[in-house]
């Protein structure tokens, strides 16, 4: 594989990785809405415990709730409790699926990790190579020789020179 290939390809993967981070946070946030949600409706019920509390205790010189109000506070109470209950299952699916989001996005994050680690020991590889060379050239140059030629090509050609005629 090429820098360039691997480049490209660790691009393409910081883009999933994002992609995949958004995804994660929405259904975070979806999460964090249904649990805000939950709590008003507890709230809610809470409050119209106490309103039934309130209207049940007469006051002095009133007369006590009608039977219609009573049933009425009731059904309000059975809907808002029946509310809360279904809040509450929603809410354990939205974290669901928000754990569920986050493992495809941990996924490519240590894709990337990986990549990069990659790309990090192919430069030090290429400039480890690249110092090699310099190093050769340079120690030619002041050994006499052209960079391009080894040591020991020199060498045989040197002794070659010596024995012609």
């Amino acid at each position: 594989m090429s820098s360039f290939r691997l480049a490209r390809l660790l691009a393409l993967r910081e883009q999933q990785a994002k992609a995949e981070k958004i995804r994660w946070a929405q259904a975070e946030r979806a999460a964090r809405d249904a649990a805000e949600q939950r709590q008003a409706g507890r709230e809610r019920v809470a409050l119209a415990r106490q309103e039934l509390v309130r209207n049940q205790v007469p006051g002095e010189g009133a007369p006590g709730p009608s039977v219609h109000a009573t049933l009425a506070a009731y059904d309000a109470l059975d809907g808002l409790t029946a509310r809360t209950v279904s809040d509450d299952t929603a809410l354990v699916q939205a974290r669901a699926r928000a754990e569920e989001a986050r493992k495809p996005y941990d996924v490519r994050r240590r894709d990337v990790e990986a990549l990069k680690r990659l790309e990090q020991r192919w430069l030090n590889e290429e400039r480890r190579q690249r110092r090699r060379k310099e190093n050769r050239e340079r120690e030619a140059f002041i050994n006499g020789r052209r960079p391009t030629e080894s040591p020991e090509l020199t060498a045989s050609q040197d002794h070659s020179t010596e024995t012609a005629p």
